[in-house]
């Protein structure tokens, strides 16, 4: 009985230990809360985008980090999808439960960055999925390279019906790509070749208002996106290997993390957000890096409201989605 009363006591103090760690979290999540109310009358209105990430895992699937994928919410205006690797429509589904019909529905543009699987493989399901939902009234127009458009077409051969999208190649000589994100979202555009592999892409959007987001997609540092991505509010740039694994990174067409926060140094972001990290990575050191350098997790949602308060958030929130 003593025995099992120690035992029992001793679980009782861990918990709330515990308990009391977390609520000292949540303290700098209410505070975050207050600055946010402040800060809403900033630059940035709270429905102008959300930044919402599906995936932030390189090479495949992991507990906890899926492959690349992130959701531009545009709220009334609609939604645009970057990437879509493997298990996107559940990440989708784990998000927003039956408002993914709302989310697929309003789906306007899916682009792709290049022919890697774990930035393409959930296109289809993404697709027969929209499809169900919205049927044939709106096609989903999708950029991407030319192998791309091969592999969805071979698909849709083998499958029973035809899936309905538009399909544009990612370059820069057509305007159709413009033209549509102009009408829709008031946004400009302009893909960027990077160095990667062959017809690998990244990509700068730019609202009327004033904000701009850049996307690397995977590729090493590259000049020619710091020059087009100069001065962008928001820089999301792959990340995948430790500064200590620079040779690796130069082998596999790869960047470090120090090497993603020097690209948004150079290019003058206001805020740099790393992502594509290695499966192998078990400790990510989020504390040696200045405070408007953001780590993305699965699920990491981002207003650019939420801007200039992220930073009080960056630590709790890691430590928070391994607690909970």
């Amino acid at each position: 009985m003593s025995l099992h009363s120690k035992s029992t006591f001793q679980q009782l103090t861990n918990w709330e230990n515990e308990t009391r760690e977390t609520l000292l979290k949540l303290e700098s999540v209410q505070q975050y809360h207050t600055q946010r109310n402040k800060q809403c009358d900033g630059p940035f209105p709270n429905d102008a985008v959300e930044i919402v990430f599906l995936g932030t895992g390189a090479a495949e699937s992991s507990q906890t980090r899926n492959e690349s994928s992130i959701l531009l919410r545009m709220f009334d205006r609609g939604n645009i999808l970057l990437d879509a690797g493997s298990g996107t429509y559940n990440q989708l589904y784990t998000k927003y439960g039956e408002g993914v019909e709302d989310i697929l529905v309003n789906l306007k543009c899916l682009w792709i960055s290049h022919k890697h699987p774990d930035h393409n493989q959930g296109l289809l399901r993404i697709l027969r999925k929209r499809q169900q939902f919205l049927g044939n009234k709106e096609p989903l127009l999708i950029i991407g390279p030319k192998f791309i458009k091969g592999y969805i077409n071979e698909y849709s051969m083998a499958e029973v019906g035809q899936y309905y999208y538009k399909y544009i190649e990612n370059n820069n000589e057509s305007t159709e790509f413009n033209d549509f994100l102009n009408s829709n979202f008031e946004i400009s555009a302009k893909c960027i070749l990077v160095e990667h592999c062959q017809d690998a892409w990244g990509l700068v959007l730019t609202h009327k208002s004033g904000w701009k987001i850049v996307y690397s997609g995977d590729t090493r540092p590259c000049q020619v996106l710091i020059d087009e991505g100069r001065g962008c509010t928001v820089l999301i740039h792959d990340a995948t290997f430790l500064p200590e694994d620079i040779e690796l990174a130069m082998i596999k067409n790869h960047s470090t993390i120090d090497e993603a926060v020097t690209v948004g140094h150079q290019m003058e972001a206001s805020y740099t957000i790393l992502t594509h990290f290695s499966q192998r990575l078990d400790d990510i050191p989020v504390q040696e890096y200045r405070e408007n350098v953001i780590f993305a997790f699965d699920m990491m949602s981002i207003n650019l409201c939420d801007l200039p308060v992220l930073p009080l958030l960056q630590y709790p929130l890691m430590d928070l989605k391994d607690i909970l």
